[in-house]
């Protein structure tokens, strides 16, 4: 299992370098400064509909601190339950980790981001990498890591999804660049891989007793692809639906739906490492 840390190590070092190029990009490149800016006023406009404004406020304030305690005190009890305590252990620390780390980044890298486009409403120079994008990531990823084997894959579906909504919603508010929800995500599949290469580094004769994971067998991907397929049949019904409103928008705001795709690639990819990483265990 040793051998493994550094390979998790080296992950988590081309995670940090990943976000620093996100970084690097965004502040110093010129284009791609203003195209996120143009995707991050694209978003924004989705959030004059009354319904997606009332969806999309809550979405945000999942990640708020005290709710992201209490639904990591919920994940940890949960594994304990499970007979998992040093995922349990792992997954508070991911998300303490994913806290700290965040906090003093954002100090370090404050850095004024001016977008013609906003006019007076320019976003806060600490807004890379976004807290909130982090502790959404790191919620997700700490319910992969503690959730038994043969429930692991309906929990990746769940975490992605979660961090997804969360990472949209926090652009459709105007709180955060699409580079910033990017960077938080980095951030915590990085600290992500550090909890699990330490766990690998530190790990004792006998695993865990895993009640619930032994009995279960093989993970339960069925399921979760079927789940997968109904919920993107419902979204291409959806889209059909409103084929007209949806091709005008995409027309007037390539960026922002780009944005959106990558923001929804990047969820399910650090996600799926993790959790590939913790079927291991």
């Amino acid at each position: 299992m040793t051998s493994r840390v550094p390979l998790l190590l080296g992950a988590a070092a081309a995670f940090v370098a990943a976000a620093a190029v996100v970084l690097l990009a965004t502040y110093l490149i010129g284009w791609v400064a203003r195209w996120d800016v143009a995707a991050f006023e694209g978003m924004r406009l989705l959030h004059a509909h009354e319904l997606v404004w009332s969806i999309t406020n809550r979405l945000t304030r999942l990640a708020d601190p005290l709710p992201t305690a209490l639904i990591a005190a919920t994940i940890f009890a949960a594994g304990v339950s499970w007979g998992r305590p040093r995922h349990a252990v792992g997954a508070l620390l991911l998300v303490a980790g994913g806290a700290v780390a965040g906090t003093a980044l954002k100090a370090l890298l404050a850095h004024p981001r001016y977008g013609s486009l906003l006019g007076s409403q320019q976003l806060s120079p600490d807004a890379f990498p976004s807290g909130h994008a982090i502790a959404a990531m790191s919620l997700g990823l700490a319910a992969v890591l503690v959730t038994p084997r043969r429930w692991r894959t309906w929990a990746a579906v769940a975490a992605a999804t979660y961090a997804l909504a969360v990472g949209t919603a926090l652009v459709i508010n105007g709180w955060h660049y699409p580079s910033d929800i990017l960077g938080g995500f980095l951030v915590s599949a990085c600290v992500g891989l550090t909890v699990l290469a330490g766990m690998r580094a530190t790990e004792r004769l006998g695993e865990d007793r895993v009640r619930v994971g032994r009995q279960a067998g093989p993970v339960a991907s069925a399921p979760a692809v079927g789940m997968l397929t109904v919920s993107a049949l419902a979204l291409v019904a959806l889209g059909l639906s409103r084929a007209g409103e949806l091709l005008s928008y995409t027309e007037a705001n390539t960026s922002a739906v780009v944005a959106a795709i990558v923001i929804a690639l990047a969820s399910v990819a650090l996600v799926s490492a993790v959790a590939a990483e913790a079927n291991g265990r």
